[in-house]
């Protein structure tokens, strides 16, 4: 599991750990703006889950691109998983199948 350590330029410091539902809502997020693929945007997409998980955990209130316009530093840690309960699946519409491979669409 990723930790990620933001530093905004007003030296605020924003601590977030990212679900699955972020990386998906990533790969959204490249798909409506035709950016390219994850490959390309390594960096854009460290910046994405770490606002998405701080604006879930309600850590930061503000937009992304506020967000990307003030991050000056993002650390990225590795941590031990706390519990396999992180592992689920959050997207809005979606639900995982009882064996967790196959999705659903329930909406």
């Amino acid at each position: 599991m990723m930790k990620f350590t933001a530093t905004l330029e007003t030296g605020e410091r924003i601590e977030s750990t990212p679900r699955f539902a972020d990386k998906m809502a990533f790969e959204q997020y490249l798909a409506n703006r035709n950016l390219g693929n994850i490959a390309t945007n390594a960096f854009r997409m460290q910046g994405f889950c770490a606002w998405r998980a701080a604006k879930r955990e309600g850590s930061y209130s503000g937009t992304l691109d506020d967000f990307m316009n003030a991050l000056i530093d993002l650390a990225v840690t590795d941590v031990a998983a706390e519990s396999d309960s992180d592992d689920t699946a959050e997207l809005e519409g979606v639900e995982l199948g009882k064996d967790g491979l196959a999705a659903q669409q329930t909406s």
